[in-house]
């Protein structure tokens, strides 16, 4: 008997050390839910269902202690950001539609990539919806300004709050959702979201229908070296690989504009030999992009002694043209000592 109680005694104290030390968790249909050595507990559901990876965003029900004043509710995004000045959409069929406006309606929190709904007449009805409902819809426009939906599934939310409220001796008490307090203020974001988005849906569809450009396999395009660079707020550069040859590869050169009136077009650029003079382009050689600064640089043979070389500056709506130099005989010159042709010398 002395060792039976002993053995669990034991026991008990090794749940509590683990408790003490790690997280616990059950998961309850698409809901998974989770409780912190801090005190605080969450449930969460993502465009996969629970605790799977590779999720797009996770829509999140949170409760920091017994004592707080309520749930708060947030949505975490993880392969496609949302943008912060852009509005979010909630729905729940029969039960809430919702617009938070950007800046307003959410804010972030603990992460840059969680934003926490802050909307008082939203949040006055927000958890009863997502606990009646069947399902959420969670629209948004993320970092190049890409419409995105996803429906998520409200199975199992009910079971994984109640699991929440028994882990925290508060069962019976109201359910309300409220504002977050006492939330640590996000910091930055540890990588460029808008580079780590990628090439957008509408960018790649752009260029297959305006383009005749040999190169779209993903790997080939890595490898070649495609760009993405935020030129200002409402500006994003897209380089793209259009053919690759002996010793130069041609680019396609597209602006996405993310404001209100968003759109992409072609960027055209000038282009000199000596035989046509000037003329223009939408193709450009072996390009280099440092932040508004681009440049352009034609082999007429690998070793580089012959050929164009023209830089150019970003200004808010085009390029403007800074230097064009251009070397038509292959004779040992460097291309800093090439003739220019632009700006007259």
């Amino acid at each position: 008997m002395i060792r039976q109680l002993l053995f669990c005694a034991a026991l008990l104290a090794s749940i509590q050390a683990a408790r003490a030390s790690d997280s616990w968790s059950e998961t309850f249909r698409d809901w998974q839910a989770t409780c912190f050595p801090h005190g605080g507990c969450e449930t969460s559901t993502g465009d996969r269902g629970a605790s799977a990876s590779g999720d797009t965003l996770r829509l999140i029900v949170e409760r920091t202690s017994a004592e707080a004043p309520g749930w708060f509710v947030a949505v975490e995004f993880h392969q496609k950001p949302t943008r912060a000045d852009r509005a979010i959409t909630l729905s729940v069929p029969a039960e809430l539609e919702a617009v938070l406006a950007g800046g307003q309606g959410f804010r972030a929190y603990r992460g840059p990539e969680r934003f926490y709904v802050t909307d008082p007449q939203t949040l006055n009805h927000l958890l009863p919806a997502l606990l009646a409902g069947d399902e959420v819809g969670i629209g948004y426009f993320d970092v190049t300004n890409e419409a995105r939906s996803y429906t998520l599934s409200l199975s199992g939310i009910t079971a994984s709050v109640l699991w929440i409220e028994e882990q925290m001796k508060m069962v019976g008490a109201p359910r309300r959702s409220v504002m977050p307090v006492g939330l640590p203020a996000a910091g930055p974001p540890p990588v460029d979201p808008v580079r780590e988005a990628g090439i957008p849906e509408a960018v790649r569809a752009y260029h297959d229908r305006t383009s005749d450009c040999e190169i779209y396999d993903d790997d080939r395009l890595e490898e070649l070296g495609s760009v993405i660079e935020p030129l200002d707020k409402t500006s994003i550069l897209y380089v793209l690989p259009c053919t690759a040859h002996a010793y130069n590869v041609t680019y396609r050169l597209y602006l996405r504009q993310i404001g209100e009136i968003g759109g992409i077009r072609t960027l055209h650029f000038a282009e000199y030999t000596a035989e046509t003079n000037w003329t223009g382009t939408d193709l450009l050689y072996n390009v280099t992009v440092e932040g508004q600064r681009l440049a352009a640089f034609y082999k007429g043979r690998g070793t580089g002694d012959c050929g164009v070389w023209g830089q150019w500056t970003w200004q808010g709506y085009s390029y403007r043209l800074d230097r064009y130099a251009a070397q038509p005989e292959c004779n040992g010159a460097r291309p800093q000592n090439w003739p220019v042709v632009f700006p007259p010398q």
